[in-house]
């Protein structure tokens, strides 16, 4: 099985705060994403085991919401923060 965790070997996690995340605890970075129809996406990357979280909430039609968190996600992959581990 493979997931998406942070490059702890290359990246500290202070850096995804130039991508607009906020750090919320100390176990967990964030970056929300939301519309005037209180529909929301959530980025995450848990400080604790480095995973990286898509969490979503949908109130209606988020197709283009969707792509600009994808959008996100992948600069995060083309920049080496984020790295696929096997488990």
């Amino acid at each position: 099985m493979e997931r998406l965790v942070f490059n702890t070997a290359e990246h500290k996690l202070e850096e995804l705060e130039s991508y607009g995340f906020v750090k919320e605890s100390e176990f967990w970075y964030s970056l929300t994403l939301r519309n005037e129809a209180e529909e929301q996406i959530t980025l995450g990357v848990s400080a604790y085991d480095y995973e990286v979280q898509i969490a979503y909430t949908i109130k209606g039609n988020v197709c283009a919401y969707l792509n600009i968190e994808l959008t996100i996600l992948f600069n995060l992959i083309k920049d080496g923060l984020v790295v696929k581990e096997k488990k």
